[in-house]
């Protein structure tokens, strides 16, 4: 039941965030009476935590599979990356995030940062720093990573079609704006 609980758990979180999934949903959406949720959760902000630690591990294990392919670019490793991020991750991330910082208890808030940080922003800011294609001085790894994730957060959301759209976000993100070769 404790998976069950996980996977309707992520459903909801997923599609309509903290605030609006209660257990009363998830239990009955998994046909079962409340008090049972409360047999393997102390309660909703548990039952979250359990769902992130879950997803991003999964979101780690691809991430870096990801970014160790030898056969991929810098550029199609980005893409890759936030195409499995936008496969797998249905949510809104503005929505994600805000729910860490204002839905939860500090210290909850806290363990989910520190899973962000190891779990999504890691093996990019790796990528980064490992890759040929060296960033531009004074620009951290660290910096760049988050800025990266800022630009693509709108791609990632599942309600608009934007995927067409990653791979020259990626591409202005990667190579700017200004065009510094002399026209013709």
């Amino acid at each position: 039941m404790y998976e069950q609980i996980l996977q309707v758990a992520e459903s909801f979180f997923m599609q309509q965030g903290y605030h609006g999934t209660s257990t009363r949903q998830i239990a009955d959406a998994l046909g079962i009476k409340q008090p049972n949720i409360y047999y393997h959760f102390k309660g909703k902000e548990a039952i979250y935590f359990e769902v992130m630690v879950t997803l991003s591990q999964e979101v780690s294990v691809n991430l870096w599979r990801i970014a160790e392919d030898p056969a991929l670019t810098l550029a199609e490793k980005i893409y890759e990356m936030f195409a499995f991020l936008k496969r797998r991750h249905p949510v809104n991330f503005y929505m994600m995030m805000n729910d860490i910082q204002h839905s939860v208890s500090k210290d909850t808030s806290f363990k989910l940062y520190l899973l962000w940080k190891e779990n999504y922003q890691k093996p990019i800011v790796t990528l980064f720093e490992s890759s040929d294609t060296k960033i531009r001085g004074g620009v951290s790894a660290e910096f760049a990573t988050s800025q990266l994730f800022i630009l693509l957060a709108a791609h990632l959301d599942v309600n608009q079609q934007t995927h067409d759209q990653m791979a020259p976000a990626i591409d202005l993100f990667l190579h700017g704006l200004i065009n510094e070769t002399p026209e013709a």
